[in-house]
């Protein structure tokens, strides 16, 4: 995921926070640093989604009873001896084999959850379950002390329930021949962050999955994003019932109405946010050169000019802006891949943003928050400075990307042109299949009908002007 992207030194890194209940996995480590081993942003882009894949594999492993790369702390082993006798039992009547592996699994489990348990509060927790006349048999005793790892281990070892993330790696692979690269990298991010909360097959139900949604809507999730989360989701899903690991008979990731659920809630991703008119974009960028704010007076005006998503346009590099367009490289979805082309009022603002730039981004001097978001705090400056200005919840920095569309649309564009533009997916199956796309020349043609009037002359100087790059709190 682009977030994760680190210029440093001269090379692109992938960085991570490592979130506290797994550092001893970790080697004690707060942050995990991996050279991409590339200069190029648009290869090291790719090269972050998979190792933020591997990351998330191997947090989701040392939350769930085994280490990186292991096999769940010696319970998938001892699975197999145990379908082995489970085999026996049923071919013969012989349960010997059974009892016998039994015993081993509550040695192993004795040995890796009790270990270092007085035998006198074990003892105790023996008498206390048998006065409440509950299950005291080795197996109950181990798993009251040893807490969830201990239950969840004991159903790896018996067959009572799959561990997923074993499987993830190889449904990627089947995946990533399906869909593009940043597709597969992007899916195979959500089904971790989804195994994350719900890592076995009876962790994942239909009223779970519908609890996850509803987690991700409250949490300010547009239903579109939600959507394209469920898409691998399923993938990964039906993967697994056809290697006969899940029942062909749940289907916890089917029928969900998203949309109804984000329109009820606001968060449907289409209709929220309405336009600023070009003059009130104008006035937001005047406020922020008053505040001497000029990393957020030049966002403001990349996106008037671009329509571009404010984590495009915080991302984007020095490399992917010289020249005649911007290349947008890191977008949410593949149509939002591509060329804008820079409007001639924009160039020389482009032109001095390369000049001043010291850390390889286009947008210099933003700091990430911890998860790598450099858009994270301007766009919180940003929110400020709107409200104070009087703007409502409906026009947040996404208003801006609208009022280019709107501009557009009333300027007679194409709305094939425009999608291309702003990165949005074709609106008709014969351009959006068939198409190769519009040319360089109708996108500068079309960028050139944004205008902002209140901008002529009595800013055409401040435009170009080598402004002092602020550095506010985010």
């Amino acid at each position: 995921m682009a977030t994760y992207l680190r210029f440093k030194n001269g090379a692109w890194y992938a960085r991570f926070q490592v979130p506290p209940d797994v550092r001893e996995a970790f080697d004690g480590k707060r942050e995990l640093w991996k050279h991409l081993g590339t200069k190029l942003k648009r290869d090291a882009t790719l090269r972050a989604l998979a190792e933020s894949g591997d990351f998330q594999r191997r947090v989701v492993a040392a939350r769930n009873g085994g280490l990186p790369g292991s096999d769940y702390g010696g319970a998938l082993e001892w699975l197999k001896q145990w379908r082995g006798a489970k085999a026996l039992l049923a071919s013969s009547g012989d349960d010997s084999l059974l009892d016998a592996v039994r015993d081993d699994i509550e040695d192993a489990a004795e040995k890796r959850f009790l270990k270092g348990v007085p035998w006198q509060e074990i003892e105790h927790e023996m008498r206390e379950r048998e006065s409440r006349e509950l299950d005291s048999n080795r197996r109950a005793v181990i798993e009251a002390l040893g807490g969830p790892p201990a239950k969840r281990w004991f159903k790896v070892a018996t067959g009572e329930t799959a561990p997923l993330l074993p499987h993830v790696d190889d449904w990627h692979r089947a995946y990533s021949r399906d869909v593009q690269d940043k597709t597969a990298s992007m899916g195979k991010s959500d089904v971790l962050a989804f195994l994350e909360t719900h890592p076995h097959a009876d962790d994942i139900t239909r009223k779970a999955v519908a609890e996850w949604i509803e987690k991700r809507l409250e949490a300010g999730g547009a239903g579109t994003t939600v959507n394209r989360s469920l898409t691998p989701l399923r993938s990964f899903w039906k993967w697994l019932q056809d290697r006969e690991v899940v029942s062909e008979e749940m289907e916890p990731f089917a029928k969900h109405d998203v949309s109804r659920r984000a329109k009820q809630k606001g968060k449907s991703g289409g209709d929220k946010y309405v336009p600023f008119e070009p003059k009130e974009v104008v006035s937001l960028w005047k406020a922020a050169k008053e505040k001497d704010d000029d990393s957020l007076a030049d966002l403001i005006l990349l996106g008037a000019y671009t329509g571009a998503r404010i984590e495009e346009l915080c991302s984007l590099g020095i490399a992917e802006a010289r020249g005649v367009v911007l290349k947008i490289t890191e977008a949410k979805t593949t149509a939002g891949v591509r060329d804008v082309p820079i409007h001639s009022a924009l160039k020389p603002v482009v032109k001095r943003l390369i000049q001043a730039s010291d850390d390889g981004f286009l947008l210099s001097g933003l700091k990430p928050n911890k998860y790598g978001d450099r858009s994270a705090g301007i766009g919180k400056r940003f929110g400020r400075l709107k409200r104070a200005m009087g703007f409502n919840s409906r026009q947040v920095f996404h208003s801006i990307r609208k009022t280019v569309t709107t501009q557009l649309e009333r300027a007679g564009i194409s709305e094939n042109v425009t999608a291309d533009i702003v990165g949005h997916e074709k609106p008709r199956i014969t351009y959006g299949t068939y198409s190769g796309g519009t040319s360089l020349r109708q996108r500068r043609e079309a960028v050139e009908k944004i205008k902002y009037p209140a901008l002529k002359g009595q800013c055409s100087a401040a435009l170009t002007k080598g402004a002092r790059r602020a550095t506010l709190p985010s």
